[in-house]
């Protein structure tokens, strides 16, 4: 994940995961006492199911490709810009729009 995300992706994805847990440790027993116990765990099959097919369907392969690779399947345009002693990755800021986070690169060594 932190290939494809800068740190503020990866701190947010840690965050979502956390509110779900907390939610479900906090939901399931309410769910659980309002219903039968199979009921609540179908709850959690349908969300699972959903989730499942969204990978399937909406989630791009990321094995074996490298972060420029992937920025480019997803259709962020990058250049290099080389100083002295480093050479950093670039994202061009006119691919952004509101489906992309603007992307803070650190150097390659």
């Amino acid at each position: 994940m932190s290939d494809i995300l800068p740190d503020v992706g990866v701190a947010f994805t840690s965050a979502f995961l956390w509110v779900v847990a907390t939610g479900v440790g906090i939901g399931f027993p309410a769910m659980k006492d309002a219903w039968s116990l199979v009921s609540a765990f179908d709850v959690f099959l349908a969300a699972s199911t959903v989730g499942l097919l969204f990978d399937i369907f909406f989630v791009t392969e990321t094995k074996g490709q490298n972060q420029q690779e992937i920025w480019k399947k997803m259709g962020i345009k990058i250049k290099e810009e080389k100083t002295e002693n480093e050479t950093y990755i670039v994202s061009d800021p006119e691919t952004f729009n509101d489906k992309h986070l603007k992307l803070t690169i650190s150097p390659i060594k």
